[in-house]
């Protein structure tokens, strides 16, 4: 029905004598709810089709996660992605449901409209949480030695992996707390109709928003200079390494991670192998073409992911500071396609192919554990948080006593499971050798962790081997006792 046929000031008349009866509104602007009064899309009608089908691909990508949750048992990660596209899924149902209700009351519904709000602005904050996570696993993928780990780490010792993780996870609770109540606020503004509280609703979530967006852009700085750390820094150390190189010639570090252009010169004039046989944890033998290129891309999928996740956060911060729910971002759903619905969708279809447990595999997940646990002489979670932020106020840490200690932890496990060999192997297996064996392989300052341990591939074999159905955990499957707290 076209609006001649639609008088839309007899309609306004009409619905100002109707008061706040939200019943009798809705009859009067029957087939014309998107110019209701009480529209709650600021007199825009969401598209339906459009709604329904991001609705589905958003749950479709959380079944995709479920299933490798599942089988791999990958718990921060692949809860923070599932939480994130179901919360999704339940916005973009109701946009879906604004405008399908029967009743003729759909546009006017609170509820969806909330529902469709709070849940496509908070959600992403968990994909945020399930990204700044892989920092770490990053870094012990390429970091062979435990000095690799502080010389690739963008902030050397001061600010290591796991107190990385946790400053941004915080950052990130911060913005989520700071937005919920802001959200608050402007939901109960909108149910009561108080425009000076849905004002004040806006600003404390737009500062919720902003900053999300700065702890957005500087972790894709700092990332940015990871990858740089590992795929070109190395490589530039070993390039100015050569005997045959003089001192004029040697290519400046700082310089080059402002010129992104002499990037890909760089790393294709030499090849991993030729810095050092080692130059990941991951056993890579067993993958396929395709699962190599996964692994060897990895580390710049995170980081277009990531990105495309911040180009939707700045949609919504410039969205909300835009006059609020009377601007004109939020009155062109086309800006929503494309600019939240788009990126978000791309950036959710890259971790369906290279979600944790797809790129690593079973195998490779626990290899990285180890490695970290190694890394961190077989600390607790609390206690490796307690032992960075005294790295990170230049407080003393006793590193002797704990390399101490976890040399004897590893050795008590490592012996222990010897017994069951010895028992099998009692008649070509000798002790002196084992000893020699156990010694050699467990040293804490080995050049490659645990990689070639006994300890390592019996752990590695008994996890691998676990049923999928089993969600159980890598720190609860591995035998150990936690270290004495520092």
């Amino acid at each position: 029905m076209t609006s001649s046929y639609f008088n839309q000031t007899a309609a306004a008349i009409a619905a100002a004598a109707a008061g706040n009866n939200i019943t009798a509104i809705a009859e009067i602007y029957k087939g014309h709810e998107a110019l209701s009064p009480q529209a709650m899309y600021s007199g825009v009608e969401p598209n339906i089709v459009f709604n329904a089908i991001a609705m589905c691909v958003f749950y479709a990508f959380t079944a995709w996660q479920f299933i490798l949750y599942v089988i791999y048992k990958n718990h921060f990660f692949s809860i923070c992605m599932i939480l994130y596209l179901v919360g999704q899924a339940i916005g973009y149902m109701g946009r879906t449901l604004s405008v399908s209700d029967i009743t003729g009351l759909s546009l006017n519904n609170r509820s969806y409209y909330i529902m469709q709000f709070t849940s496509l602005t908070l959600s992403p904050n968990l994909f945020n949480a399930a990204m700044y996570s892989q920092y770490g696993k990053v870094l012990f993928t390429y970091a062979t030695t435990r000095n690799n780990v502080v010389k690739l780490n963008v902030f050397g010792k001061t600010v290591q992996p796991i107190l990385l993780s946790f400053l941004f996870i915080s950052s990130d609770v911060a913005c989520l707390l700071v937005q919920a109540i802001g959200g608050g606020v402007e939901s109960s503004a909108v149910g009561n109709y108080e425009s000076n509280s849905l004002e004040t609703g806006n600003r404390i979530f737009i500062a919720g928003l902003a900053l999300q967006t700065a702890s957005m852009s500087f972790f894709l700085f700092v990332y940015l200079k990871l990858i740089y750390n590992i795929f070109i820094r190395q490589r530039i150390e070993y390039l100015n390494s050569q005997k045959d190189i003089s001192s004029e010639k040697k290519i400046s570090y700082n310089y080059t991670f402002f010129a992104p252009w002499k990037w890909s010169t760089i790393y294709k004039s030499v090849k991993f192998e030729d810095i050092d046989p080692i130059m990941y944890n991951v056993d890579t033998s067993g993958f396929t073409k395709t699962h190599k290129k996964l692994f060897s891309t990895y580390p710049v999928a995170l980081f277009v992911a990531f990105g495309l996740a911040a180009i939707r956060c700045i949609y919504r911060l410039v969205e909300l500071a835009d006059n609020g729910f009377n601007g004109f971002l939020i009155k062109h759903e086309h800006y929503l396609v494309s600019l939240d619905f788009v990126p978000l969708s791309l950036s959710a279809l890259i971790m369906c192919f290279y979600a944790e447990g797809i790129v690593f595999g079973k195998r490779g997940l626990f290899e990285i554990f180890l490695i970290k646990m190694s890394s961190y002489r077989g600390l607790g979670s609390w206690s490796e948080l307690m032992v960075e932020f005294r790295y990170m106020f230049h407080m003393k840490v006793d590193n002797e006593k704990l390399n101490k200690q976890f040399n004897d932890l590893v050795k008590e496990q490592v012996e222990r499971e010897d017994i069951g060999m010895v028992a099998d192997e009692a008649s070509n297996f000798d002790n002196s050798s084992k000893r020699s064996n156990v010694d050699s392989a467990l040293d804490i300052s080995s050049n490659h962790y645990l990689k070639k341990s006994v300890y390592f591939e019996n752990s590695l074999n008994q996890e691998i081997k676990s049923p999928w159905w089993k969600f159980s955990s890598f720190s609860k499957k591995t035998e150990r006792t936690e270290l004495q707290k520092f």
